[in-house]
């Protein structure tokens, strides 16, 4: 059966949207985006901006995003070096990254 047949309009193909970027402020461009989390996930994600930025989500995602990007590009440095000598990190390397990095 057609959703046309129940008197429902048919739903338009999603389409994805680049983000755009805007204007806050005087010289602030930032790009919305539109998010989407599982329930459970979502709760989670409030009560940490509640805690960690007092509510504000798009704090809190700007720092989650910043992190990851910052463990990604790590870790792609990681992949770099170990490419350019044929070989992973020792134990000893990894000791001494850990005690400079104060892990």
């Amino acid at each position: 059966m057609d959703v046309r047949e129940l008197g429902a309009k048919p739903r338009a193909r999603a389409r994805r949207r680049q983000p755009q970027a805007r204007k806050v402020g005087a010289s602030t461009k930032v790009a919305k985006l539109n998010i989407s989390f599982p329930p459970d996930v979502a709760k989670q994600v409030l009560r940490a901006a509640e805690r960690t930025t007092k509510g504000n989500l798009s704090a809190w995602l700007l720092e989650a995003a910043r992190n990851e990007l910052r463990r990604d590009a790590g870790m792609q440095l990681v992949v770099e070096w170990e490419a350019e000598r044929g070989r992973p990190f020792s134990k000893e390397e990894l000791a001494e990254s850990s005690k400079r990095l104060g892990w």
